[in-house]
C-alpha cells in the first residue's frame, strides 16, 4: 500500500505553520526552507537561499551516510543559516530543516549555536519528522 502524498500547496501550509512555531521558539528568523533526502526543496517559507544550502550541506558531506552534526552556515554579514538533519533511524538522511535568523549577538561560536538552535526547535523538529514519516511509503520508513 502507498502512502498518500499531499498536495504541494497543502505541505506548504504545514511549513508555514512550522516557520510560525519556528519563530516563536527563535529570535530572528527570517526564512525557513525544507530540502528532501536528495536536497530537492520541498517547500521554503520567507527569504532563504535553498542553492546556497544545498551546495554547503553537500560540501560538508551530508550526502554521505553517518551521523550528521548541525551546521551554521555563514550567508552574509547579517544572516546565517542553521541546517538541521532529519534522519531515519538508520542513519540515512530523510531530509534537512533550515532556518535562516539575524546573526545572534553573543560569544557563542557557530557550532554551538547550530546546537542551541536545534536544542530549541526539537519539538519541531521531532512534528516534522513524523509528519515526513508519514508521508513516506512503508518501505522507506525504516
Amino acid at each position: 500500500m502507498k502512502a498518500a502524498r499531499l498536495p504541494k500547496s497543502s505541505f506548504q501550509a504545514i511549513l508555514s505553520s512550522y516557520s510560525q512555531l519556528t519563530s516563536s521558539l527563535l529570535t530572528g528568523v527570517q526564512g525557513v526552507c525544507l530540502l528532501d533526502g536528495n536536497f530537492r526543496v520541498v517547500g521554503r517559507v520567507g527569504e532563504i537561499d535553498e542553492k546556497f544550502i544545498v551546495r554547503t550541506v553537500i560540501s560538508k558531506g551530508w550526502s554521505a551516510s553517518g551521523q550528521r552534526v548541525p551546521l551554521c552556515l555563514a550567508d552574509r554579514q547579517s544572516r546565517c543559516i542553521v541546517a538541521l538533519a532529519l534522519e531515519k533511524s538508520a542513519g540515512t538522511l530523510f531530509g534537512v530543516f533550515c532556518v535562516q535568523q539575524a546573526v545572534p549577538l553573543g560569544q557563542e561560536t557557530p557550532a554551538q549555536h547550530a546546537r542551541d538552535t536545534s536544542n530549541r526547535l526539537k519539538p519541531v523538529l521531532d512534528c516534522l519528522h513524523r509528519e515526513l514519516a508519514n508521508l513516506a511509503p512503508p518501505a522507506a520508513r525504516r
